[in-house]
């Protein structure tokens, strides 16, 4: 790693680091989705190092030539719906646009902020749709991570929803999640869990 970078200021994470290193490995090398992990989700209180191991796994992927997806809301933006889903696809837009149906990619637009319609022409079950095969059509190109952090902001479980419900798994495509499990921490442990 190079100086500076998120995992080189990771202390006494060697396992999540290395469960992050195997995550983004099998993703590059396509691995079949029976032995791939395909979800990890990084959990604890607060303020023990969630976004740091989140922000490592998304350098070693970006090092790998994976395309990287992230979704990292503030606090200000909690109060609106697509918040996270326009943190995750806003920059991806230009190449989602033309591998989408009409309808899909207005109502994505609109969700995104991009459209000029009102909110109010939002049909969620066409963003949901067009969500579902834009992460499709981005990792048919290449591999993709989506990683999005403390995925309880509101238009985050869509964005999960979405990317691990997706008929995905022969995909090049896996989701990194970070989530806040409570107040600030009494003690310095975290986990970091896979999934197959």
């Amino acid at each position: 790693m190079t100086e500076g970078s998120a995992a080189d200021r990771l202390v006494g994470r060697t396992g999540e680091l290395a469960t992050m290193q195997r995550f983004v490995d099998g993703l590059r090398v396509g691995e079949r989705p029976a032995a791939a992990i395909r979800l990890v989700l990084i959990e604890g209180p607060a303020g023990i190092g969630k976004s740091l191991l989140w922000l490592a796994g998304q350098e070693l992927a970006t090092k790998r030539g994976i395309r990287v997806l992230r979704a990292r809301p503030t606090e200000t933006e909690a109060g609106y719906a697509y918040a996270a889903l326009g943190d995750l696809l806003r920059d991806a837009w230009p190449d989602l646009q033309a591998t989408l149906p009409r309808q899909q990619r207005h109502s994505l637009a609109v969700a995104l902020g991009i459209a000029d319609d009102p909110a109010t022409s939002i049909d969620p079950a066409l963003v949901q749709a067009a969500t579902s095969n834009g992460l499709l059509a981005l990792a048919a190109e290449r591999p993709l991570l989506v990683a999005i952090d403390d995925a309880p902001w509101p238009g985050g479980p869509q964005i999960v929803r979405s990317a691990s419900s997706s008929p995905s798994v022969a995909r090049p495509m896996r989701l990194c999640r970070s989530t806040s499990t409570g107040p600030f921490p009494t003690s310095q442990s975290s986990g970091c869990g896979s999934s197959r």
